[in-house]
């Protein structure tokens, strides 16, 4: 639509020079002379505006204010939101960081307490085998002392001057 085509009354295609402050509408000279209408407040287009641009003009400053207001808390959550991004992804690198640091520090410690503990195995093993060689060594004696007085008692050869050795023998090798 045209301008000129808006302001023509639709009802009596006059232009609308009026006012109604009841309906809140523009109407033409006729309408304002219709039931609907002529009990209403009427003016002037003109008279209209000059009542309403002060009310108009309040809003619209109060509305650039908030506006305004809005805009700068916009910046400020720009400029905080900048900043939140910035710590999280400092705090995740520390973090990141830090577990970087234990993992070497724990997989040290499990090394070292590994090599402590093989080392301990080899050194438990080594008198082990000490141990044994010399219960071995022991038990090989024994025997032969056992073999010895067997034989003598076999052959019916005890010496009694050769006894008082072989119980001191006995002793020494028992526990």
């Amino acid at each position: 639509h045209r301008r000129e085509d808006v302001q023509l009354c639709g009802q009596h295609h006059q232009q609308r020079s009026l006012y109604c402050h009841q309906d809140q509408e523009l109407i033409c000279c006729q309408c304002r002379d219709t039931p609907r209408h002529h009990t209403h407040q009427v003016v002037g287009i003109e008279e209209a505006m000059a009542q309403y641009k002060e009310e108009i003009e309040s809003t619209l400053k109060s509305l650039q204010d908030r506006g305004t207001k809005c805009e700068g808390l916009k910046i400020k959550s720009e400029k905080y939101m900048a900043k939140l991004q910035d710590w999280a992804r400092q705090t995740e690198c520390q973090i990141k960081n830090t577990f970087r640091k234990l993992h070497v520090y724990l997989n040290d410690e499990e090394s070292y307490l590994i090599q402590q503990v093989r080392q301990e195995e080899r050194d438990s093993n080594c008198k082990l085998q000490n141990m044994t060689e010399e219960v071995f060594q022991e038990l090989r004696v024994l025997r032969n002392n056992i073999q010895e007085i067997e034989r003598q008692m076999k052959d019916g050869v005890l010496n009694l001057k050769g006894l008082k050795d072989i119980q001191t023998r006995l002793t020494n090798t028992l526990p």
